[in-house]
């Protein structure tokens, strides 16, 4: 059975009970990093590097919540990051499925890898709601996003999600990879290279 997890806002009262904490939980993050692992074993199934029966098996892991968040981010420790257990709870789940799948999750990515493509689908997600809200707001009709000020504002922030949207639609699987030309000096650091948002 899973301890219960409380992740109540202590450092950030602001975010109590909002849609930006449930975007942004731990929850949130090991749903990204379970996305990413279950997209790079579709892709070796698209491949045909891992069987076809594989992706049933993918269905059934989809949602995160049945792995146990507390022994992941408990275990985390002695590796230094949540990906090493979670590889191991996520194929300790697949073998309860089908006997040998196991085999085909985690084939041909890092830790790093895990971890970077899965701020990218949390980045994608934080943006989409913020666009959603903002866009709500540009309209007039209320949306939750009330004093953010100017249209100058709204174009900006809209202008740095839609970059990071980009961005983290068009990595989904592996590390980001970017041509060699950066310029200016609103640079992201991602995957060992520097992407402009």
């Amino acid at each position: 059975m899973p301890e219960p997890i409380l992740d109540a806002g202590l450092l950030a009262p602001l975010d109590h009970g909002s849609r930006a904490r449930a975007l942004t939980s731990d929850a949130a993050w090991l749903q990204a990093m379970v996305d990413t692992e279950l997209a790079l074993t579709r892709a070796l199934v698209d491949a045909a590097l891992a069987p076809e029966w594989m992706l049933g098996v993918c269905d059934t892991l989809a949602d995160a919540s049945a792995l146990d968040l507390g022994a992941i981010a408990r275990e985390g420790r002695g590796g230094g990051n949540p990906v090493i257990p979670l590889v191991k709870h996520l194929g300790l789940a697949a073998e309860r499925v089908r006997a040998g799948a196991s085999d085909h999750i985690h084939v041909g990515a890092t830790s790093q890898d895990v971890l970077d493509t899965a701020a990218m689908l949390v980045a994608d997600r934080v943006c989409g709601e913020l666009a959603d809200r903002l866009g709500d707001a540009d309209r007039g009709d209320g949306g939750g996003c009330r004093g953010l000020g100017e249209r100058g504002r709204y174009r900006l922030v809209s202008g740095h999600c839609g970059g990071v949207r980009r961005l983290a639609r068009s990595r989904l699987v592996g590390r980001v990879r970017l041509g060699p030309r950066v310029r200016g000096r609103r640079g992201i650091r991602l995957g060992g290279r520097v992407a402009l948002v």
